[in-house]
């Protein structure tokens, strides 16, 4: 049964990742557990991941996402395990579109996270083009990329030399 694949995954595999991700893989699993816990780890196809991930995503489309990935996770250690010999029924399934969150610093202010509003002002924009970090000086490009050693904005980012002349 999944269920005893799931419960050798948090006993062996959970311990060894981050406090964070453990809190969060013993929530996916209990969900897991629900729905796929009492059927054998052979009989789960992709369509009843599909399934799953549209029931599940009507309330939580992102979170659905990350319970497939954690399954998907856990059907390639069972393979590594020796637990199943069959290819992840994971993989090839789309995943729900996700939207990335907006945050601003003044929101969380005004939410009372002062942490948070603390941490988006302090954090480092670093997408930055190799374009841009030629065009200007070295040492603010430097910076805006949060490297420690001009050296490595210097040989990694910039693009400066030899002129070449449109085709046409």
């Amino acid at each position: 049964m999944a269920s005893a694949v799931f419960d050798r995954y948090e006993r062996e595999i959970t311990p060894k990742k981050a406090p964070r991700t453990q809190r969060d893989d013993a929530a996916i699993l209990d969900m897991l557990r629900k729905v796929f816990g009492a059927m054998r780890l052979d009989d789960i196809t992709p369509q009843h991941i599909a399934i799953y991930r549209d029931k599940r995503g009507e309330k939580a489309p992102v979170r659905a996402n990350r319970e497939i990935s954690l399954l998907s996770n856990i059907f390639n250690i069972a393979r590594e395990w020796g637990v199943t010999a069959k290819e992840n029924p994971c993989r090839g399934v789309r995943k729900n579109k996700e939207h990335p969150r907006d945050y601003y610093a003044e929101d969380a202010d005004k939410a009372g996270d002062h942490d948070l509003a603390a941490r988006i002002r302090a954090f480092q924009f670093r997408d930055i083009r190799p374009k841009t970090a030629s065009d200007i000086e070295l040492g603010h490009a430097s910076n805006l990329l949060g490297h420690t050693k001009e050296e490595i904005t210097r040989n990694v980012y910039r693009r400066k030399g030899e002129t070449a002349k449109p085709a046409k």
